[in-house]
């Protein structure tokens, strides 16, 4: 079932699919070099402190790409779900900092 879907999936994508998942895998790369640059050249915990600040910007992009792009991202952004959001950022950061602290 997965292969079909997947043959499916390519044929109707092609070559978009392929340098889309090409620049993706790249990104995630250069992501990995830089973390690892900087674990060199600073204390491992504020790299990790910074970097547990990810999910925040993640939240920022997603809610850009709500307002001014609705057709690419769907997500739901109640009163409630935003709350939610916001708390859960937070407590991932907070609890990062007290890690190592």
């Amino acid at each position: 079932v997965f292969r079909r879907d997947f043959k499916i999936f390519l044929k109707e994508g092609g070559k978009n699919i392929v340098i889309l998942n090409i620049f993706a895998e790249s990104l995630n790369v250069l992501a990995r070099l830089f973390f690892n640059f900087a674990a060199l050249l600073v204390p491992i915990a504020l790299v990790y402190i910074v970097s547990s600040t990810q999910p925040f910007f993640i939240f920022l992009y997603a809610l850009i790409l709500f307002i001014f792009f609705p057709k690419i991202k769907s997500e739901t952004f109640t009163r409630a779900d935003i709350i939610l959001k916001v708390a859960a950022i937070c407590i991932m950061i907070v609890g990062s900092g007290l890690l190592f602290l």
